[in-house]
């Protein structure tokens, strides 16, 4: 198969979370500038979920603190993973 590239999915978590990262970083300097209703953020998260072990308890969760300019940092990582 010459000329086929294969992307992994790993390619496109990391390039998705550089992204966001980026776009969030850019969103919380241009919060000042931006209307109210594109300045807003939002949290998306999962757990707690404690597992009790008897021995040991653990205890996961995560949250994504989600904002416009982060949404925008996830399409540009979608529209540079398919272009790639």
């Amino acid at each position: 198969m010459v000329g086929k590239t294969h992307k992994s999915i790993g390619y496109l978590i990391v390039l998705s979370l550089c992204c966001a990262i980026i776009g969030s970083f850019v969103g919380d300097l241009l919060k000042p500038y931006l209307p109210e209703l594109l300045a807003k953020s939002f949290v998306v998260s999962a757990g707690p979920l404690p597992i009790d072990l008897k021995v040991v308890n653990i205890t996961f969760g995560f949250g994504i603190n989600m904002n416009f300019m982060s949404i925008i940092g996830l399409i540009v990582a979608l529209i540079i993973y398919k272009t790639h």
